[in-house]
């Protein structure tokens, strides 16, 4: 039960991909156009296959809250498309630890970089999470 959770949640996932470059600190308007001519970094097989590698990594019984517990982890895709930078930001301690060791190593598999006018970029990657855990 506690899978089917963490797939729904991950399917339901919305606001995945946000790119940071020097570039797009501009006005809307010049993120705008940026924004139209970006590939994101994408992890082999696609936003479902990474979904699916973490849903069968997560461990709910190492989440020691019950309740709503919202996470999220922060990747930072190189220009090589190695991740070389793993954040996560979240109030449980346990769930932030769960992410952090599924990230870790998730981030062993090269992605392939996102690029802006056909030139790679590094990229931000950002996995929220909201889960409801009953006891």
């Amino acid at each position: 039960m506690k899978k089917l959770i963490v797939i729904i949640v991950l399917i339901c996932s919305a606001k995945i991909f946000a790119q940071e470059n020097a570039e797009n600190k501009g006005s809307l308007r010049k993120e705008l156009l940026i924004n139209e001519f970006t590939k994101p970094a994408e992890y082999p097989g696609g936003i479902n296959a990474f979904r699916n590698a973490f849903a069968k990594m997560f461990r709910a019984d190492k989440i020691k809250s019950k309740g709503v517990v919202k996470s999220e982890a922060q990747l930072i895709i190189s220009e090589e498309g190695n991740v070389t930078e793993i954040k996560i930001i979240g109030d449980d301690p346990s769930m932030n630890k769960e992410m952090e060791r599924i990230m870790k190593l998730l981030s062993k598999t090269k992605w392939t970089p996102a690029t802006i006018n056909g030139n790679p970029t590094k990229f931000r990657f950002r996995l929220p999470i909201t889960m409801n855990l009953e006891g």
